[in-house]
């Protein structure tokens, strides 16, 4: 997968188990309450929305990438590599130049997602466009009744935001919209109505503003456009309307049992509102409609239901609730998922580039075509009958695709490179026999060096590469002002006085002293396995069933220095007017902390106790091998030069 599509396609399955889980939880709370599971999808809903948010803040839950590795034989044809007495550089590609694709996968499924996203976004946006025409014409209603009975029921309610009422004498629209400025709209019909309707009315209308179903089901709609392709969220925008439905209806007939309207007679009214509503036009996604016939046959059979659950939801289950869909939710986004591929890889990889410097008598290779190695065939009057071939691995055991490796003949000074392949793997096929140097490098690693690899007829060497993470380097430098011209006068250790002939002449300044590079040979660390005879050529049909699995490796992320005060210019030293440097070798852990720190050079020891206590005190953010952090070492030069 590419690097585009692998964070999708994890944030589309997070979400889905969360919506999953929350599905069969409100299965099993179908015998509580319509609140109780109205807050449980409502809770489910959100902390899958929020799945990409965590991903991005949380810190990752990895899971070590495995990838199985096809191995297949290579068809190419071989090509002749013939020797020549004039010295010849030749750097050649072993892959042929393909013309990319003008539309890929991706940008055709990205194509696919914004058409559906358009298609959804336009329903939602067709109705919020009929709800405003409606509320457009609409006036506040000012009837006393009305206002008085809107009163009563938000107290009873709790209810501290104030809702307009609103009525358009040409259109038969009831429904409930708005989070700040929550606003009912009455149809023309209302203005006739008895005052028992009115509270039956009333009373479930403004349950949806104290519960704030409006801004719930805005945010579910909106979520579903995004993710219109996954069932679930479809599922979730259908049962979060129902419940809060059924929600709206329980508070409207706890509140009419005290004014003697039980479930039948709420249901009467339920009933005959969507007789006189049907026809009228009602905006079902911009607004929560009481009237609307969507499940309508359930509502009736839970009106009139005495031994339903019609409780509501406190503070504290609500609470509950959350916590227990962020222990879930959390993890989730945090979790990484393990990536299984299967890739179809060449027994060998391509030479990359092949270098052969010019020498003055010795005769040298010349590429003619360069092509994969394991299809090259030399000419027999060279006698190039030996091969190197190997694995690279990091420190984990974990094979490294990318690496590059080179080798160089002794005598002839020809150089030949190439790369892993997907599996670690790489070959020098039809050498001459001879004896050749090999450097495997890789950005963020130590090279690693082979001196001597004898190269004979008709044998295969086989080494094994291992590459170590390569330490950070960090150069500090420290400036200070000369201190001899204010000590004239003083008096010195010795009991003498300072005097202008302690100082260096006007003009003059002390010399600098910096750091030499040392040359150091690098051992040799590249392993030689074996030395055995070529076996004779047999092509094996491939095995059908499973392939080997290969872990690979070689993910490195280099931390840097995150909190680094810098060392006190020694006041011995500015007395003395000196400049030096100190050179160090710290060893970092795992969390990023200076565990060790020793002088690996200084030009004057007076330099080195205060370097030494604040390289103590540094923070590197952690070096991650394979997205797991991991010791590494640093090498600090600290500079001290006096100004002017």
């Amino acid at each position: 997968m590419t690097a585009l599509i692998t964070p999708v396609v994890e944030i589309i399955v997070k979400s889905s188990l969360i919506l999953a889980v929350t599905f069969f939880a409100a299965v099993a709370l179908r015998r509580q309450s319509a609140a109780l599971r109205h807050t449980v999808w409502t809770v489910g809903l959100l902390c899958s929305v929020a799945v990409p948010l965590f991903s991005m803040i949380l810190p990752a839950w990895h899971v070590a990438q495995i990838r199985t590795v096809q191995y297949s034989l290579p068809s190419a044809a071989p090509q002749p590599v013939v020797a020549h007495s004039a010295p010849a550089r030749v750097i050649a590609s072993a892959a042929v130049p393909t013309t990319p694709s003008r539309f890929t996968l991706e940008q055709g499924g990205l194509v696919v997602w914004l058409l559906g996203v358009l298609a959804v976004a336009s329903l939602l946006l067709r109705e919020a466009v009929r709800l405003a025409r409606v509320a457009f014409g609409s006036r506040t209603v000012h009837q006393t009744s009305w206002c008085d009975l809107a009163q009563e029921v938000s107290s009873s309610l709790r209810l501290t935001r104030r809702v307009r009422l609103m009525r358009n004498p040409n259109a038969s629209v009831l429904g409930t919209w708005g989070a700040l400025r929550p606003r009912v709209l009455l149809p023309r019909e209302s203005e006739a109505w008895s005052n028992e309707r009115m509270r039956v009315v009333l009373g479930h209308e403004l349950a949806h503003v104290k519960r704030n179903d409006w801004l719930v089901q805005l945010i579910a709609e909106t979520a579903r456009a995004i993710y219109w392709f996954n069932p679930l969220f479809w599922i979730a925008c259908a049962q979060l309307r129902r419940e809060s439905e059924h929600a709206c209806d329980d508070t409207a007939l706890r509140l009419g049992l005290n004014r003697g309207i039980d479930g039948p007679t709420y249901a009467s009214h339920v009933l005959d509102l969507a007789r006189t509503l049907k026809h009228s036009g009602q905006p079902g996604t911009a607004a929560l409609a009481m009237a609307s016939t969507s499940n309508l046959e359930r509502r009736l059979i839970a009106m009139l239901n005495p031994s339903l659950n019609r409780s509501v939801t406190g503070i504290r289950i609500t609470i509950i609730v959350i916590l227990l869909a962020l222990g879930l939710t959390l993890p989730i986004a945090a979790m990484q998922s393990t990536e299984i591929s299967r890739t179809p890889v060449p027994a060998s990889v391509p030479v990359a580039a092949i270098e052969v410097l010019p020498q003055r008598t010795a005769s040298t290779l010349v590429a003619q075509v360069v092509t994969p190695p394991s299809t090259l065939s030399i000419n027999p009057s060279m006698q190039a009958t030996g091969q190197i071939s190997g694995k690279v691995f990091d420190p984990s055991k974990a094979l490294i695709p990318g690496v590059e490796v080179m080798i160089t003949e002794q005598n002839s000074r020809s150089t030949i490179r190439t790369l892993t392949n997907e599996s670690g793997s790489f070959a020098f096929p039809a050498l001459p026999r001879g004896t050749y140097s090999m450097r495997a490098t890789l950005r963020g690693f130590q090279d690693s060096v082979a001196s001597a690899i004898q190269v004979k007829q008709a044998e295969e060497v086989q080494v094994e590469v291992n590459l170590r993470v390569g330490g950070q380097t960090v150069t500090v430098h420290i400036a200070t002002a000369p201190q001899c011209p204010y000590l004239i006068g003083t008096v010195k250790a010795d009991g003498t006085r300072f005097t202008a002939a302690d100082c260096p002449s006007p003009g003059a300044s002390p010399e600098r002293i910096v750091p030499t590079p040392r040359s150091m040979v690098q051992p040799d660390d590249i392993l030689i396995l074996s030395s055995t005879p070529f076996p004779a050529v047999q092509v094996q049909p491939q095995q059908a069933g499973r392939r080997p699995l290969i872990r690979v490796g070689g993910d490195l992320q280099g931390g840097n220095l995150v909190y680094h005060p810098s060392p006190q210019y020694p006041a011995a030293a500015r007395q003395g007017d000196l400049q030096g440097f100190v050179v160090l070798g710290a060893t970092v852990n795992e969390a990023g902390a200076v565990q060790s720190v020793g002088v690996i050079d200084s030009s004057n020891s007076i330099f080195e106790t205060p370097t030494i206590e604040t390289v103590r005190t540094w923070t590197f953010k952690p070096t991650l091998l394979n997205k797991y952090p991991i010791a590494t070492t640093a090498t600090i030069t600290v500079t001290y030069e006096l100004g002017q």
